[in-house]
């Protein structure tokens, strides 16, 4: 159940960052869609240095694939819950839909409200 290649590289990036404690300016770059560059080595590069990020690290990180083991992992638990889709929203292990309303009901289930 491979994911689909440009996720699986957006995936890896955004994994790279974060050993760099970029994670979530790495991540908001790619879900600001439209910058198809971002999916090719030279593009995820240019964004590391964009970032401020050893880009010499962050590249090796993108060649090594050092992440894939731990992006298939969590690929193979969300599988295994029926997710096939993100985001996703688990309040207590259930899926909820992402709508205010359903969130704020699942919470009040939760806590027994």
């Amino acid at each position: 159940m491979p994911l689909h290649g440009q996720s699986e590289f957006a995936a890896l990036a955004t994994e790279c960052a974060a050993d760099q404690d970029a994670f979530w300016p790495a991540h908001d770059r790619y879900m600001a869609a439209g910058d198809s560059s971002l999916y090719r080595r030279s593009g995820a590069v240019a964004m590391a240095r964009d970032l401020g990020l050893d880009t010499e690290e962050f590249g090796e990180c993108l060649d090594e694939r050092r992440h894939i083991e731990a992006i298939e992992d969590g690929q193979r638990a969300a599988f295994a819950r029926n997710i096939r889709t993100t985001p996703v929203l688990l309040v207590n292990g259930r899926q909820v839909d992402a709508t205010a309303s359903a969130v704020i009901e699942a919470v009040r289930a939760a806590v027994g409200e």
